[in-house]
């Protein structure tokens, strides 16, 4: 494989594994964050008089949570399930250097390394930052910081079905929001 070749497929993986965890994170988004910022409104509703203030608290009460419970989602799913949805619908898995699936301890590893390294624990912009630099090491030397010398992300062939999704995703989210956001402009909001 020459350079060009091995550089648009490195390009490639760092794509698929960003999509990957965009989909788990919209999940844990939904299963929890939702619920948990809905409970939190109701508890700051009384005590403050300005939408600031309650806004700010929410946030809190989610940035100093979410990472801890994002955490033990995503380790309770790999225990009991395997790899995570957003894993298994862009056709990826993690293995040791042995070629295995993770043990619990091991992904309970790859899990602290990630969310430190790679996602900056969460921390808006940083994350988004640390998810760049995480991408280009992999387009550079082929491995995220969090994964090096301990584990290594199997790419496999998508099936059909898959690709199906994805271009359903990947076109009809954006479509959607656009929608919602000319269909909010035209009735004032």
């Amino acid at each position: 494989m020459d350079q060009s070749t091995q550089s648009v497929s490195l390009i490639i993986v760092a794509w698929r594994r960003g999509a990957a965890r965009l989909v788990d994170f919209v999940l844990g988004y939904t299963l929890w964050i939702v619920p948990t910022g809905l409970i939190a409104y109701q508890i700051f509703m009384p005590v403050t008089d300005k939408t600031f203030n309650l806004y700010l608290g929410v946030f809190l009460v989610l940035l100093l949570a979410g990472i801890p419970v994002a955490f033990i989602l995503e380790s309770v799913w790999y225990r009991l399930r395997g790899p995570t949805p957003g894993k298994r619908l862009f056709a990826l898995s993690v293995v040791n250097t042995k070629g295995r699936l993770l043990t619990s301890q091991e992904y309970n590893a790859r899990l602290l390394r990630l969310y430190c390294r790679g996602l900056l624990f969460g921390i808006p912009f940083l994350s988004q930052l640390g998810k760049l630099v995480q991408a280009c090491c992999i387009v550079n030397r082929g491995i995220t910081t969090y994964d090096e010398n301990r584990y290594q992300v199997l790419i496999h062939t998508p099936t059909v079905l898959q690709i199906i999704v994805w271009v359903c995703l990947f076109t009809g989210v954006p479509i959607a929001i656009q929608i919602l956001n000319i269909t909010a402009a035209m009735a004032g909001y």
